[in-house]
């Protein structure tokens, strides 16, 4: 049996409100929606799917709203990311790699597909961008340089990344999220990929917090989530500030000389 599942919310500019997708097995979203239940996705990300956050991470929106991951990757490319941790640019890192090394990827496709199917049968979040910050000249001067040093080595100096390895920023919504806990995180913290079978490099990432200071951090992450046609919200100093402390991270060294 076929059936069709409406989508809320506006789709600014890629379809009307109330929009209509894809024809989808009333079995299989059955099945996608008991495991994802069984296997917590919707306890990180709500019942709703429009994600929440939990203190040091943020689980993301996962309904297919098209500024989503989700919305953006086929039900194929959600398959192959809870299978090897890495799709359309995106890999997973944070909380999201113990459950694809300890578990989704040892599930069956057909499980999987049920789980991704689920995912993009349901209602879409009402979720849009928040509004860009505003960089002047010498910001954006600074901010660029500091990307260059420090971070295109790994990222590509167009934000490209390594597919399958090392997270592009250029087009990835996963690095676009208004609630920007999780790339403030990955400065403070570091981060690394999931080690799985078919992707076993789980390139891991250092912590910059003893390099940068809490406005070189927002500098950095408003250039990166400003640039290659990236639109995202304006982080703020509080948020970096406040999770340094929440981590314990180390403050930036600061030479005497």
């Amino acid at each position: 049996m076929k059936i069709r599942y409406l989508l809320a919310g506006a789709y600014l500019g890629l379809g009307a409100v109330g929009a209509y997708a894809q024809d989808f097995d009333a079995a299989v979203v059955t099945r996608g929606s008991e495991l994802a239940a069984e296997n917590s996705c919707t306890g990180c990300h709500r019942a709703d799917l429009t994600g929440t956050n939990m203190g040091w991470y943020f689980a993301p929106d996962i309904s297919p709203n098209p500024n989503t991951l989700i919305g953006q990757l086929s039900i194929e490319e959600i398959v192959a990311y809870l299978q090897t941790g890495a799709a359309g640019g995106a890999v997973a890192a944070g909380p999201m790699v113990g459950v694809i090394e300890n578990n989704t990827q040892h599930m069956s496709v057909e499980d999987l597909t049920a789980i991704a199917t689920f995912l993009k049968a349901s209602p879409a979040s009402d979720y849009t961008p928040g509004e860009p910050p505003v960089m002047d000249e010498a910001t954006q001067a600074r901010a660029a340089l500091s990307y260059e040093v420090n971070c295109a080595a790994c990222h590509g100096l167009s934000g490209e990344g390594i597919p399958g390895m090392i997270p592009a920023f250029a087009g990835n919504p996963s690095m676009l999220t208004n609630d920007a806990t999780n790339v403030i995180h990955a400065l403070l913290m570091g981060a690394r990929a999931p080690a799985t079978e078919s992707l076993a490099t789980a390139a891991g990432m250092p912590s910059f917090a003893w390099k940068m200071s809490d406005a070189e951090i927002v500098e950095i992450l408003d250039f990166v989530r400003n640039s290659w046609g990236n639109s995202a919200a304006a982080v703020s100093i509080d948020e970096v500030e406040v999770l340094r402390e929440d981590l314990e991270a180390a403050q930036k060294i600061v030479s005497t000389q």
